[in-house]
């Protein structure tokens, strides 16, 4: 590239940087919203860098607690989950052949492979407890009442999301211990009217097998962070439209 196509260049790219912090780019905006990275209202009529830095500036009530930080550690152990989630899916292969071998293989093969399984393994526990710990809050402090009881429903949704994870991704390193329970637990709902039939499509054949894996995997990887996703985008304008609920003692 000769030295007027450099120049050319290098003045689009600063046209749009000016342009760009000239002007407030709601999608990004709405982008680092809906990750949680911003919380305090956005305005949209200064320039971008100066409307990040008066949303992260955003002043909360002083009612606020650690135990209001339990909703946020939930998320943090969520976006674990899916950066390491994407990592491990790099290398693990969802077949009865190749499943545990995969495993094996991000354990001891793949660099820094043990700590990415890890974290997902340890994240996968830690948002049992905090997810419980944060509704038993939002209980027991009683701001699951109106006008936030759709965000507490929501959040019932969230934990059975959570269980769902957990109990999909069991299967997943198609090992002993993982095979035989998944195997107790389908045959258990099968005994139940109402689990019967998820229980027949989960398994995907008579028995516990390569179908099951498939599914599972599915489930896990494809249907449950749409879900997820969806309701955590929901949860999060529900909080922006009602506020952080204040103690029960307040009006």
């Amino acid at each position: 590239m000769n030295e007027t196509g450099k120049r050319q260049r290098f003045k689009w790219l600063s046209q749009f940087w000016a342009d760009l912090k000239a002007s407030t780019d709601p999608g990004l905006l709405g982008v680092a919203r809906f990750l949680g990275l911003l919380y305090g209202p956005i305005e949209r009529h200064v320039p971008i860098d100066q409307a990040f830095r008066k949303a992260l500036s955003h002043r909360l009530p002083g009612f606020i607690t650690w135990r209001h930080a339990l909703g946020g550690i939930t998320y943090l152990l969520f976006m674990v989950l899916v950066v390491t989630g994407v990592l491990l899916s790099f290398y693990y292969r969802p077949s009865v052949e190749e499943a545990y071998p995969s495993i094996q293989y991000i354990v001891s093969e793949v660099p820094l492979g043990w700590l990415a399984r890890d974290l997902h393994v340890w994240s996968a526990n830690l948002i049992v407890v905090a997810t419980l710990a944060h509704m038993a809050r939002v209980f027991f402090s009683g701001t699951y009442k109106p006008p936030r009881e759709t965000n507490w429903a929501v959040g019932l949704l969230l934990l059975l999301v959570v269980l769902a994870f957990g109990a999909t991704g069991y299967l997943l390193p198609w090992d002993q211990w993982a095979y035989w329970t998944v195997t107790e637990v389908l045959n258990a709902m099968s005994g139940a009217p109402l689990l019967r039939i998820l229980a027949s499509v989960l398994r995907g054949d008579v028995m516990v097998s390569g179908a099951t894996l498939s599914r599972f995997f599915a489930v896990h990887v494809i249907l449950l962070p749409w879900i997820a996703f969806a309701l955590l985008l929901y949860h999060f304008s529900l909080v922006r439209k009602h506020g952080i609920a204040p103690p029960a003692t307040e009006p």
